[in-house]
C-alpha cells in the first residue's frame, strides 16, 4: 500500500504491525511511549479518542488549536511554544477529523523537523488519506525517511475500503 500510493516501502517483519482497527493501533503506540505525566501535543480539534488514549496512560494532553478562519492549517509557532522537557510526542490526525483539513507538505515536514529537534514521536493518524477534496494533494509522514525512527504510522482498512466491520488496522514504526 505505502509503496504504490507513496514510493516507501517498510519491512513488514521489523517495522509492521496488525491490529484491531486503527483505535487498537492509536492506544498501543500510545502506551509504549506515554507514562504519568508525559504531555502530548494534540492538534485541536482533534478526535476525542485520542485524548482518551493519552489519558488513559496518565498522560497529559496539550493543545494546540487551529481555526475555521485560517483554514485549520497549524500555527508553527504555537507548535514549538507548547514543547517542554515533558513533551513525548506530537499526535495528529490527517487529514483531521473532525474538520477535514489536510495539513500541506510544508507542514508536514516542519513538525518533523520539529520533533526530530525536540527527539519527540509523531503519532500520525491517516486513516483518511485517500479523503480529500478540491484535488488537494495529501502528503504522508511515510515520505520523510528521517522521521521513520520517530514515527507511529497508525491507519485502518475500515473508511477507505468499507470493512468497518472486520476492525483491521495497522501501526508502523
Amino acid at each position: 500500500r505505502y509503496k504504490v500510493k507513496y514510493g516507501v516501502e517498510f519491512d513488514p517483519d521489523a517495522h509492521i504491525g496488525i491490529t484491531a482497527g486503527c483505535m487498537e493501533a492509536c492506544m498501543i503506540s500510545v502506551m509504549s511511549i506515554v507514562g504519568p505525566g508525559d504531555e502530548v501535543i494534540m492538534i485541536s480539534p482533534c478526535f476525542a479518542s485520542h485524548m482518551e488514549e493519552v489519558l488513559a496512560c496518565q498522560g497529559v494532553p496539550v493543545f494546540v488549536n487551529t481555526d475555521e478562519k485560517n483554514g485549520w492549517i497549524l500555527d508553527m509557532q504555537a507548535v514549538r511554544k507548547a514543547i517542554t522537557k515533558k513533551t513525548k510526542a506530537i499526535f495528529m490526525t490527517n487529514p483531521a477529523n473532525p474538520t477535514g483539513a489536510v495539513y500541506p507538505e510544508s507542514q508536514i515536514r516542519e513538525l518533523c523537523k520539529i520533533a526530530l529537534e525536540h527527539d519527540l514521536f509523531i503519532l500520525a493518524d491517516e486513516t483518511y488519506d485517500f479523503l480529500t477534496y478540491d484535488n488537494t494533494p495529501f502528503f504522508s509522514f511515510a515520505e520523510v525517511p528521517e522521521i521513520h525512527k520517530n514515527l507511529f504510522l497508525l491507519c485502518s482498512a475500515s473508511k477507505e475500503y468499507c470493512m468497518t466491520g472486520y476492525r483491521l488496522g495497522w501501526v508502523i514504526t
